[in-house]
């Protein structure tokens, strides 16, 4: 299975991760196993590769007239995917600090 390389230039700007590790599976031919390979790599809760979460925790901001509903909505989102990743560090502490500081 090979992607459009318009596809590729689209998601390296938005998803660089993900649009990494399917460079690396180009050349796969069966899409099941693309899917999974994929899905299980990025998935810290399913033993996949380690997510260190404090780059996003840092760029979250709330956004002058957006409303706020919206910045918490970013920051339980953040909440639930680092819960998932049961890993074990500082990561659920500094955002909650970060939270309460941007408040």
């Amino acid at each position: 299975m090979h992607f459009s390389t318009k596809w590729y230039c689209h998601s390296e700007s938005s998803t660089p991760k993900p649009y990494l590790q399917l460079l690396s599976l180009c050349d796969t031919h069966y899409g099941f196993v693309l899917l999974c390979t994929l899905v299980f790599s990025l998935s810290p809760q399913l033993s996949g590769d380690y997510h260190h979460y404090c780059h996003d925790i840092d760029t979250l901001a709330i956004i002058p007239g957006e409303h706020l509903s919206k910045f918490f909505q970013c920051v339980n989102k953040l909440s639930n995917e680092i819960t998932l990743s049961s890993i074990h560090n500082e990561n659920m502490a500094l955002l909650a600090y970060h939270f309460i500081y941007l408040l």
